[in-house]
């Protein structure tokens, strides 16, 4: 093709460059390579036989790129048996997935990449468990779902009685407020398991970052007002960033 001159295949290749790099074509190419519009097969193993299983789902575009959800998604604002429901199962009316596949590219803003990884970490112990329990299933109905999280939820700390004596919520607390709860309860047998946050022998910061929990030394003041180096062996401050 010489300067100037357009040509049907000069044309038809600068068309198709421009369609590949745009959301419109990925959404083509995922329809076509899909058995029915908006169905997405899964393949299970239950006991000895291969269980195929299609479930709906919807394809969002926004920001340039294909999304599971749209962008005003939001998480549901619910108890920990509820979330467990949606992350295996998704919303059929909504035609969301279920959460467990959803990914950071999915979520619109930090925050929600935050709350994703947050209900990702909650939802995992359940599974866990339900593993352990040979209860696991991949691709289950309601009715399914709730007996897994029955097997799973004592991983949670559900009791409607605290430490404390005092009553609460048990099952009916929100998700994110069990989120809070496990975070803590694993900083504070974290903190018992190295003796209570005092200083290792090598007088170094400590930090443990699957928490997100910081011991550090302070400086004290004395009975006279004066500075306490902090050197000297005093309660080290307990700093929780969440």
């Amino acid at each position: 093709m010489t300067a100037g001159t357009v040509t049907r295949d000069g044309l038809e290749a600068m068309i198709n460059g421009y369609l590949e790099n745009s959301a419109l074509y990925q959404l083509v190419l995922t329809l076509k390579n899909s058995p029915t519009p908006g169905i997405q097969q899964e393949e299970t193993l239950t006991g000895d036989a291969a269980v195929t299983t299609t479930s709906l789902w919807g394809s969002h575009i926004w920001g340039g790129r294909l999304h599971h959800v749209p962008q005003d998604f939001a998480f549901p604002n619910s108890c920990s048996q509820i979330a467990w429901q949606y992350w295996m199962c998704g919303d059929r009316q909504k035609w969301y997935p279920p959460l467990r596949n959803l990914s950071r590219d999915d979520m619109p803003s930090t925050n929600m990449r935050n709350r994703l990884s947050d209900l990702r970490n909650l939802m995992q112990l359940v599974e866990k468990r339900a593993e352990e329990q040979r209860k696991w299933i991949a691709n289950p109905s309601i009715e399914q779902a709730n007996e897994m999280f029955e097997v799973g939820k004592d991983v949670l700390d559900i009791s409607d009685v605290s430490e404390k004596g005092r009553k609460r919520r048990g099952l009916q607390m929100k998700w994110t407020s069990m989120v809070t709860r496990v975070r803590n309860k694993r900083t504070k047998k974290y903190l018992y398991n190295t003796n209570f946050g005092w200083p290792t022998e090598t007088g170094d910061d400590e930090v443990v970052t699957a928490s997100r929990v910081e011991l550090r030394p302070i400086v004290v003041m004395d009975t006279f007002g004066i500075d306490t180096p902090s050197g000297y062996q005093h309660p080290w401050r307990r700093i929780v960033d969440y």
